[in-house]
């Protein structure tokens, strides 16, 4: 069995990755940005929020997470993603 300290660094190597995905998917929103201004496109995107919305929800019930800890936690995610646009 793991030490509580071993298992504090699976956790760190874990939110390393989480971070790491983050900067990735940062970089993605940049790209969308990019091209919703060249195609003289609105920053929010609403019917494409409850589509991830929808996905979100359905991912967290398949792996037994509370829908509204995930709620939430995208609900940031989605913020940054638009203020990251809105600074093209």
């Amino acid at each position: 069995m793991l030490t509580i300290d071993e298992l504090r660094e699976e956790i760190k190597l874990i939110d390393a990755v989480i971070i790491e995905k983050l900067a990735a998917r940062k970089d993605i929103s940049i790209k969308i940005g990019e091209l919703k201004l060249k195609e003289h496109r609105n920053i929010v995107d609403l019917s494409q929020e409850k589509v991830l919305t929808a996905f979100h929800e359905k991912t967290a019930e398949k792996l037994m997470l509370p829908e509204n800890y995930v709620k939430k936690i995208f609900k940031i995610i989605i913020e940054y993603s638009r203020t990251v646009q809105a600074y093209l």
